[in-house]
């Protein structure tokens, strides 16, 4: 086992530094393209080492990384990147200005960032992988099966988006860790996990779904072995499932707290002069406006929601537009293997699909591989984020909203 996970390093290491070398090869022979999203202002002097660093890595700081490079270097000055959640911009940001402080001796504040966001990276989708393993070693039961997942893992074409200023290696490592620590039935630790995953990204919070099934899991196993005792372990299970719920979509409330603070009530932050500039020329919200934003207003004043659907137009079916058939074609080869092994697991294991993948008996006896029943929740998890990608996301920003 020590081998495979060392293995499993050498191979995610690898995976990105190929992909890294690729991206500064595509930078000298294809321009970057000039979208029309936002694009953080700088305030700094640049030399001529900032230059290098921001060619070599400008291909992987654009889009969504622009937002989390203004967040860790800022703040929440603008309106729009209020939907872009704090854990990775902060842990940018301590590292730029603890291990990276050095560092700035020679190059600006944003390349430190840049730096420091990239190294977060690496070492999230190594460890993301090594815990992928661990966790496959502990649902399939099956060493070579587990290991080859976590290669397919590092190798995915779209891994490019673990390396780009994106949280989808954070995200990641802390999904795979609370899916690790639920296995092992340590789900006090599992929900800090996901909690950690709610604070990277807004769809952490649907890893509520996992201590939701375990209690569920635990309250079925009483009916059926521990009749006597039924009302204290039922009301004990439902009250830990409560504080294991709070728990989890505590950051997501937080930064909702947070942003209607720093908006609804007219906050004044030390802002630079050029970011101001800024937000003026291109018609961006700054906390400190004299008009509350109109999701200040709402009945329930969230401001993901509202944010989502002023600047991304993200709503139900928004994103189904003729423009947009090349990107379903992009994801469909991924949504037909899961459709695929969805099909094939229920026709093959129909009895435990009937019984919502509920244990009876000694999970020790289960099958090895991707028949056993506990594949049955990581399917569900999996059809879920499937089902709220088709209908709701939008992955681009739409040139006719404001940035």
């Amino acid at each position: 086992m020590a081998a495979s996970r060392r293995k499993i390093w050498e191979w995610a290491i690898i995976s990105r530094t190929f992909l890294f070398i690729t991206e500064i090869l595509f930078n000298f022979i294809i321009p970057d393209h000039e979208s029309d999203g936002f694009r953080t202002p700088s305030i700094e002097n640049t030399n001529l080492l900032d230059e290098i660093v921001s060619f070599m890595c400008g291909g992987l700081t654009h889009w969504d990384g622009q937002h989390f490079l203004h967040i860790a270097q800022y703040g929440y000055t603008y309106e729009n990147n209020l939907a872009f959640f704090p854990l990775y911009p902060f842990l940018m940001k301590t590292i730029a200005i603890t291990f990276g402080y050095p560092l700035q001796a020679v190059l600006s504040y944003r390349c430190v960032l840049i730096i420091s966001g990239l190294f977060i990276n690496l070492m999230c989708f190594a460890a993301s992988a090594e815990i992928l393993y661990e966790l496959s070693r502990c649902v399939l039961k099956d060493e070579n099966l587990a290991f080859r997942a976590a290669l397919l893992y590092c190798m995915n074409p779209a891994s490019v988006f673990f390396s780009a200023i994106y949280t989808e290696s954070l995200f990641a490592c802390c999904v795979f860790a609370g899916m690790l620590f639920y296995e092992k039935k340590m789900i006090f630790a599992s929900s800090i996990c996901f909690a950690l995953s709610g604070a990277t990204r807004s769809n952490g919070i649907i890893n509520c779904g996992f201590p939701i099934y375990h209690v569920l899991h635990e309250i079925f196993k009483s009916t059926q072995f521990k009749r006597a005792k039924i009302n204290y372990l039922t009301i004990s299970n439902l009250f830990k499932l409560v504080i294991h719920l709070c728990i989890i979509v505590i950051p997501f409330f937080a930064h909702q707290v947070y942003t209607y603070k720093l908006f609804c009530n007219n906050l004044e932050l030390p802002i630079p002069h050029k970011v101001r500039e800024y937000a003026f020329q291109n018609d961006l919200v700054l906390p400190s406006s004299d008009t509350s934003p109109s999701w200040c207003h709402h009945v329930v004043p969230s401001s993901y929601n509202a944010i989502q659907d002023k600047y991304w137009n993200v709503g139900f079916l928004r994103y189904y537009q003729w423009k947009q058939i090349p990107n379903f074609l992009l994801a469909a080869p991924i949504t037909i293997i899961l459709i695929a092994t969805s099909i094939r697991y229920c026709a093959r294991n129909i009895q435990i699909v009937r019984q919502l993948g509920f244990v009876i008996g000694d999970r020790g006896s289960e099958s090895i591989g991707i028949d056993n029943r506990a594949i049955f929740v990581y399917l569900v998890h999996a059809i879920v984020q499937l089902m709220l990608g088709w209908l709701f996301i939008n992955v681009q920003v739409d040139k006719n909203v404001p940035i």
